[in-house]
């Protein structure tokens, strides 16, 4: 048990973003309630992020505060506070002055990009990150790879459930992220479209800070697609039990498939996805299909089409994908945490 220490994650969302940091970092203090502590979040959040995690139980102080206030909120927390920072605008600068006040550190990393790493613990759930070069600080302690996959409590209700691998994969759940700003989901879509006699039944979701809900209105209307959208979802899980395979992004999705055994096709929509996807692809626990500016419809829904027609194929994607995540990345999170603070 944490016997009520607090636990503050610095982490934002909006549409530019996404929401990825702070979903992530939800599913860190879903284990941390769990164990007996509080959880607050702070960060530029709203709508229905900021309700979900709200939700979930964990206090939220909807302000991007700078190292400074963060401090006095830490301050007004009382007892030894383990601070979370995930987001790519914390610098150096930022980080000493939280180390400075003697607060325990956990640092959510990508990249390895930093001159030297000094947080107590750094955490890079990426199937990638163990082939980085981290320049860390001898004190801190490096927590790397899908073992460490942070996993929301709702997923974990679903551990050891059965999936089955019909000769042609019609169910095909689309998710693209929380914002979606470049609208990838329906060039997406048109690639599924594209594809002859498949009868696919198609489940899209769309994100809360999605902008692009008309549009892609319009097109189901259009498009002769058996096609559900579906708005700010919240039980996850349940679509990918649903489906036969998933078409999604390389972000933290990647990690919640894996561990429901969901075959996917994945795109690269920002930098930070591009090694996820060609390790998992790499590893035949996904397919790689480019970058979304690059995505061509037709060329996607060939692809599609072909692992759909492929049960042997989507079944081996599974073994290898609940290989890698076994949804305790959380908990082993939170063991080398007390361990510091013991």
């Amino acid at each position: 048990m944490n016997d009520g220490q607090p636990l503050v994650i610095r982490a934002d969302a909006s549409p530019q973003i996404g929401a990825g940091h702070v979903m992530r970092t939800l599913a860190l203090a879903q284990a941390w309630l769990a164990r007996g502590g509080g959880a607050t979040l702070v960060g530029a959040v709203s709508g229905g992020i900021l309700e979900r995690v709200r939700g979930c139980g964990v206090e939220v102080v909807a302000e991007p505060l700078d190292a400074h206030r963060l401090l006095d909120l830490l301050e007004e927390k009382g007892g030894r506070s383990w601070l979370v920072l995930d987001g790519y605008h914390f610098d150096a600068g930022y980080v000493a002055v939280v180390r400075g006040a003697g607060y325990p550190l956990l640092f959510v990393d990508d990249n390895a990009e930093w001159p030297l790493y000094e947080a107590d613990l750094v955490l890079n759930q990426n199937v990638y990150a163990e082939g980085l070069d981290y320049r860390a600080a001898p004190h801190t302690g490096l927590l790397l790879g899908t073992r460490y996959a942070l996993l929301r409590s709702e997923f974990l209700d679903w551990r050891g459930q059965e999936r089955t691998f019909p000769d042609m994969g019609r169910r095909v759940l689309v998710t693209l992220g929380g914002s979606d700003p470049e609208n990838v989901t329906e060039r997406v879509l048109e690639g599924l479209a594209s594809i002859p006699g498949a009868g696919l039944e198609v489940r899209a979701v769309v994100g809360h800070a999605n902008p692009h809900l008309e549009s892609l209105e319009r097109f189901r209307e259009r498009s002769g697609l058996r096609l559900e959208l579906l708005r700010s979802v919240d039980d996850m899980p349940s679509l990918m039990a649903w489906a036969d395979l998933a078409v999604t992004a390389g972000g933290s999705t990647a990690w919640e498939l894996a561990y429901m055994g969901l075959p996917a096709c994945l795109v690269t929509i920002a930098e930070n996805q591009r090694r996820n996807v060609e390790t998992l692809h790499e590893r035949g626990a996904g397919i790689g299909c480019g970058w979304s500016h690059e995505l061509e419809p037709r060329e996607l829904g060939q692809v599609v089409g072909a692992l759909a027609a492929d049960p042997a194929r989507r079944r081996a994607m599974s073994e290898i994908g609940r290989r890698l995540v076994d949804g305790r990345g959380a908990d082993r999170v939170i063991d080398a945490m007390r361990a510091i603070a013991a």
